[in-house]
């Protein structure tokens, strides 16, 4: 179990490293921030997330230094983000940068950390104390702000996605949505709890085959998803779950989900020539292209501007495996996790009718 622990710790280690590499994609200028594995970072790299204005992501948080005091309420909170992070797919949380107050968040300034008040070792203790159990695999990577602010320092929590769930000090569980710490509910903490027993993937929404319309665009939605177990999955397929009204033609299969009518369109994995339903298997640390091949219309003259959420889900042998939810942005089709949250495993013989 240790040894399935530590590869999961290093894989989630490696995801964070690819979503902090990727552009936040809101600008040119924020296309070209280079940001490596941020268990390394350095100074240079902190004051390029400020001068480029880096966003956070479902990955990524940024925290002002007053967020590590003494106080009862500031420890607590630390527990929560932090716990929130292990309980979904990893993360890292910069202590030491302000963000702005405007949505979506963005570096603004370092903000630097006293460490002869606020050291790594008390930041340590903080969380070993008050996450329970203790999250494996967790890095602090105290940078030094020499130019800057010399003397003072910033603390980079890199924490990896865990095989188990971690209760806050508050007794609650917390997960990351919407680039914040929410309550869990209880089935999310079970599925969570069995992480461990079967195989975990992670996905990356994109677009394809996009074609320009008279006042609209036509495009094609294809996930890319990545067995980050050890586990080898056997049948995994991938449903797009697309908002009712978005032109999907023709419009069929529609189904309810959080009280919203959304359209289903099964995904294609072609290894040959001959489109299959599903990756017969999915070998550990593979990446397979699932393609979802209809056309969804998004009109910019009645759509303009607006973030419009989807959703995708992934099935394997045991059924459902992986539920993730991204905002895509008008008129530019940016794409931006916002949730995934493994789902729990069921036994074959469950599907057994009696």
């Amino acid at each position: 179990m240790q040894q399935r622990s530590t590869t999961r710790a290093h894989a989630s280690i490696r995801r964070n490293q690819e979503v902090m590499s990727a552009p936040a994609a809101t600008s040119e200028a924020r296309k070209g921030a280079a940001v490596r594995d941020p268990t390394i970072w350095e100074e240079a790299d902190l004051l390029e997330l400020t001068r480029n204005h880096y966003e956070e992501n479902l990955q990524l948080e940024f925290k002002r230094s007053d967020s590590l005091q003494a106080a009862e309420s500031k420890k607590n909170e630390v527990s929560k983000d932090v716990s929130a992070f292990a309980n979904c797919i990893g993360g890292t949380i910069v202590y030491g940068i302000e963000e702005s107050q405007d949505e979506p968040h963005h570096a603004v300034d370092l903000s630097p950390v006293d460490p002869k008040q606020i050291s790594k070792e008390w930041l340590e203790q903080v969380i070993n104390s008050r996450v329970q159990p203790r999250i494996s695999g967790i890095v602090i990577n105290p940078v030094e702000l020499r130019q800057s602010f010399p003397g003072k320092f910033a603390y980079v929590v890199v924490i990896p996605e865990s095989t188990t769930a971690h209760q806050a000090s508050d007794k609650k569980y917390y997960k990351r949505f919407n680039f914040q710490s929410v309550p869990m509910e209880d089935y999310e903490v079970r599925q969570t709890m069995n992480r461990a027993a079967r195989p975990a993937y992670n996905i990356v929404l994109e677009t394809t085959h996009r074609n320009a319309l008279s006042g609209a665009v036509s495009v094609q939605f294809r996930c890319l998803l990545q067995n980050v177990s050890e586990i080898v999955g056997h049948e995994v397929s991938a449903v797009l779950f697309v908002p009712k009204g978005w032109g999907v033609q023709p419009e069929e299969d529609l189904v309810e989900v959080g009280g919203d009518e959304y359209e289903r369109v099964a995904g294609e994995y072609s290894p040959s020539s001959t489109p299959m339903s599903a990756v017969a298997s999915a070998h550990p640390f593979t990446k397979y292209a699932i393609e979802f091949r209809k056309d969804v219309i998004l009109d910019g003259r009645s759509l303009p501007r607006m973030n419009l959420k989807v959703l995708v889900k992934v099935f394997d042998q045991f059924g459902l495996a992986l539920s993730a939810s991204f905002n895509v942005s008008l008129p530019r089709c940016t794409i931006v996790p916002l949730d995934t949250t493994p789902a729990i495993k069921r036994s074959p013989t469950a599907f057994t009718s009696s």
